[in-house]
């Protein structure tokens, strides 16, 4: 009896001694798994080289830019875009410090074969650039020129006249101030705002060039063709005077306009444009009908589709303006990290990679990672850690015929603690009550959360179109694909019929908002056997200091409740 008390006080002494190490171990674990989630948020930059490379295998040997570097020699790779993808992948590199990387003579002299000269009707003499050579002068090809042999260095050739370039791009100045070009029929030779931007870009760079500013007659045409496409019910501006405003691009188009009708530091340029733009209601505007969910900025009005080149662009315009505070660095940061796809290539083409350098260039991203976390030490048993159970063994056989009650709680204890995970039947994924246990857990650590609360629109009807055998698969193909899109770290569980949940820690807002849209994406292309596709709402949440876990998920319902309301298939935060 007493061999056996003294075994079993050294079975628990050993197993206590055990446990206490391997839940330092966890808590050390879990610190640095804490670490590298906030490593992973924090670590934001970009390589700049690997963007220069990724451009310089796509250089013609005739000096041109393709999209596609396999085809390199294919001759249907000079077309009428290859001037417009030059310049994007100019004046990426010389923004990169890349130049030197490429042949720039062969760049110079492929745009110099662009040039024309010609006379007006009035005998003077006019030269510009095509978008091809031999066809039409234009004034969009013209300035993808000027401003291409600006990055090369090369406006000083002697192969071309900037008096006579100046003089065919104010031949297509109308008398209401603004600019036309035959290469957009659909404006005829009427003003446009995006013509006239063209035009103001390539005067502006020959202007600053020489040295020379522009005539107060002139200055003030261009400024009254400005305000005529002001549109006062958006509060926006127009693609031409009298109509409704509906692109963020055009925003830009008058900012750029403005800006380089200014000869000067940034600082009076930015003077300048403020006096002649309505800022406050153009920031008003843009936060309200183009900022996106996720915080970046969409072409269209309303749309809360991402785009890289409208994000581009209002980026250029808030930092040229000294309007940082209007800009979410973070979110657009980490929207331009996720489109990254290959090293050094965003969006897939040369201009998408032209924005989202010149993004981070303008954001003052990294070029260098942080150092990562260094991975603790951990406490290590002196003895086999199944020593203690051997001692368990010795007492039970010991006390088989005194202690079978204490025998059988000790049976139920190592059952109770072998069945700790619980997941639900039909998905295999985590039930409710382990959600809930998790974001105790997390709390514990002062960590900061966010919910993702998502619900298959109209499943019913899959019920009742499909039958219900049909609906527990789709149930179990959805938590399977949204299971592999998330991060290990991250907690997914069915909440209750066609609802799940997804508990996100040490994660903001901006990046679950991200990851959302992600997923809301992914599900929406995705083919289900049987029924083809299927949608999601989205709702969000983030924790605050006085949460609990009801009040977090509470916002995370009404704001799946807003997406619902909202026409579905659509993400929505609650702060």
């Amino acid at each position: 009896m007493t061999l056996a008390i003294i075994a079993l006080v050294a079975g628990i002494g050993l197993h206590i001694y055990s446990e206490n190490t391997q839940s330092k171990n966890q808590k050390l674990s879990s610190q640095y798994q804490t670490a590298l989630t906030k490593h992973k948020i924090n670590n934001i930059y970009y390589e700049p080289d690997k963007t220069i490379a990724w451009l310089a295998r796509r250089q013609n040997t005739n000096g041109y830019f393709v999209i596609n570097p396999d085809l390199i020699n294919e001759p249907s790779q000079l077309n009428a875009n290859s001037l417009r993808a030059t310049r994007y992948a100019l004046s990426t590199l010389a923004e990169l410090n890349g130049l030197n990387t490429i042949n720039k003579s062969t760049a110079r002299d492929f745009i110099l074969s662009h040039y024309q000269e010609t006379h007006d009707e009035n005998g003077n003499k006019v030269a510009g650039f095509a978008t091809e050579s031999g066809d039409t002068l234009g004034i969009r090809p013209t300035m993808d020129a000027v401003l291409s042999l600006k990055s090369l260095s090369a406006l000083d050739s002697e192969s071309i006249d900037l008096t006579a370039i100046k003089n065919f791009i104010i031949s297509h100045q109308n008398k209401d101030g603004g600019f036309w070009d035959l290469h957009y029929p659909e404006y005829g030779r009427n003003s446009c705002l995006k013509c006239t931007s063209f035009a103001m870009r390539a005067l502006g760079t020959i202007y600053e060039h020489t040295n020379k500013q522009f005539s107060e007659e002139f200055i003030n045409k261009v400024i009254s063709y400005i305000s005529s496409a002001w549109d006062p019910e958006t509060q926006s501006y127009s693609a031409q005077s009298g109509k409704k405003a509906n692109d963020s691009y055009n925003i830009f188009r008058a900012f750029i306009s403005l800006w380089y009708l200014k000869n000067g530091t940034n600082t009076d340029k930015a003077h300048f444009v403020s006096n002649h733009l309505n800022l406050t209601a153009l920031s008003n505007t843009i936060k309200q009908k183009f900022q996106t969910t996720t915080n970046v900025y969409s072409r269209k009005i309303n749309s809360n589709h991402p785009s890289m080149k409208a994000t581009h662009l209002l980026v250029w315009m808030f930092i040229k303006l000294d309007m940082h505070n209007q800009l979410d660095k973070n979110s657009i940061i980490q929207y331009v990290q996720f489109n990254q796809s290959s090293p050094g290539e965003y969006g897939g083409d040369i201009y998408n990679t032209y924005s989202a350098t010149s993004i981070f260039n303008k954001l003052n991203v990294a070029i260098e990672p942080l150092p990562k976390p260094k991975e603790p030490e951990y406490n290590k048993l002196w003895f086999p850690d199944f020593l203690p159970y051997l001692f368990y063994l010795l007492s039970s056989l010991l006390l088989l015929f005194y202690s079978f009650n204490n025998k059988k709680q000790l049976e139920n204890k190592t059952s109770l603690l072998e069945t700790k995970i619980h997941k639900d039947k039909l998905t295999g994924i985590f039930n409710r009550e382990y959600l809930e246990n998790a974001y105790q857990y997390h709390t514990a650590y002062n960590e900061q959360l966010s919910l993702i609360l998502l619900d298959v629109d109209h499943f019913k009807r899959v019920n009742d179109n499909y039958g219900h055998l049909t609906g527990d698969y789709v149930l179990q193909k959805l938590a399977k694909l949204v299971s592999e899109n998330i991060r290990k770290t991250d907690v997914l569980a069915r909440w209750g019929g066609e609802e799940f949940a997804i508990l996100c820690p040490s994660t903001t807002s901006g990046p679950a908002k991200i990851l959302a849209e992600k997923l809301r994406a992914l599900i929406y292309n995705y083919t289900f056997d049987t029924i083809s596709n299927i949608s999601c709402s989205f709702g969000i949440s983030s924790s605050q200091s006085d949460d609990t876990f009801e009040s977090l998920f509470k916002r995370a319902d009404k704001a799946l409740y807003q997406s619902k309301k909202n026409g579905r298939n659509q993400v929505n935060y609650l702060a």
